[in-house]
């Protein structure tokens, strides 16, 4: 089993903001699926499909607002008890490039409050984190505008799906 956790806020108001990447890239890659289930469980939004070796996977967009993530993903990491190795967080990341993005494991923005809620209540860092790049520091300096205003304001989703497709051919060993 492996499962990926796109954070976002829910509610029309955040849909299409810089903060809800994370949603837009589980929709991206359940958009691609053909035979999958969707559930309301565990204060979430859960598409679940097994891939060509026959893995279950879980797409999850958390329903309890960003900055309480947490919530969700450690209800689901208790109920299924998978390695933390086959947990994979999606969000936004102020520091990185526009459209560019890094996987990594154990490394990840210390000021993103999502973040910083799953690892106070799931006791880890050592997670798979996708950090999808905002280019926010030097818009916000650009724009003099607050970091919370920015991840809330609108983007050109159109811009990311090239991104949303090279996330998901560097990782269609485990996805596809």
């Amino acid at each position: 089993m492996k499962f990926f956790f796109g954070l976002g806020n829910p509610g029309s108001i955040y849909t299409g903001t810089r903060h809800n990447i994370g949603f837009d890239f589980i929709d991206y890659l359940a958009s691609k699926i053909s035979e999958k289930q969707i559930k309301n469980d565990f204060n979430s939004i859960t598409i679940s499909y097994t891939n060509t070796k026959g893995e279950k996977i879980y797409l999850i967009k958390p329903q309890t607002y960003m900055n309480l993530s947490g919530n969700a993903v450690s209800e689901i990491k208790q109920f299924y008890k998978p390695d933390v190795q086959d947990i994979f967080i999606v969000f936004d990341d102020l520091d990185i490039e526009e459209c560019k993005f890094k996987i990594q494991k154990g490394k990840y923005p210390k000021s993103h409050n999502g973040i910083k809620d799953i690892i106070a209540k799931c006791k880890t860092d050592q997670f798979n984190f996708i950090r999808i790049g905002i280019d926010g520091r030097s818009n916000i300096e650009k724009q003099f505008i607050s970091g919370k205003d920015y991840v809330l304001s609108k983007y050109n989703r159109e811009i990311f799906t090239r991104t949303f497709s090279d996330i998901i051919n560097a990782l269609k060993e485990i996805i596809i």
